[in-house]
């Protein structure tokens, strides 16, 4: 048993809300009169709630089998040794957690950036200008970056 039993199911509560962070819109679809350049939409963003609820569920219900295995038969523990539902953290653990950390919060900061232009419509808004600070400053997508690596490590 681990010196700290409470260390992995609270990290896989934190990587919860970082993936919930990253996959949900800051702000609302863009209305008609908002939008300033107008083009057919080409890809659609409904149905994208699914890369949303599906890792979120599975990282809460693999922290509370960790934090509550000692209720379960123990016909299971086999089982949910062999597949890596443990209560001991391993070093791949703590480095997708750290990943997912770090991309909720660059995802946050872009929200913050963009501010009402960010939303997961692609859309060009009236009064638009091009964002060159915090982390566009330093890559011109790093929403889709960081996006892009919570995908695989919530996988």
């Amino acid at each position: 048993m681990s010196s700290f039993p409470l260390v992995k199911p609270l990290c896989l509560i934190v990587a919860s809300i970082s993936v919930w962070i990253c996959q949900t819109s800051p702000n609302p679809r863009p209305k008609e009169h908002e939008i300033a350049v107008k083009e057919p939409q080409l890809v659609s963003t409904k149905g994208g709630s699914m890369g949303k609820y599906v890792p979120v569920i599975m990282l809460i219900l693999e922290a509370l089998v960790v934090q509550f295995s000692h209720f379960l038969h123990q016909d299971l523990q086999p089982y949910l040794n062999a597949n890596g539902v443990t209560s001991q953290p391993s070093t791949q653990f703590y480095i997708g957690i750290s990943i997912l950390f770090i991309a909720g919060f660059i995802r946050y900061r872009c929200y913050a950036e963009l501010g009402r232009h960010f939303t997961f419509e692609i859309s060009v808004l009236s009064q638009h200008k091009l964002i060159t600070t915090g982390p566009y400053s330093i890559v011109r997508h790093p929403s889709y970056a960081d996006l892009a690596s919570v995908s695989l490590v919530s996988f």
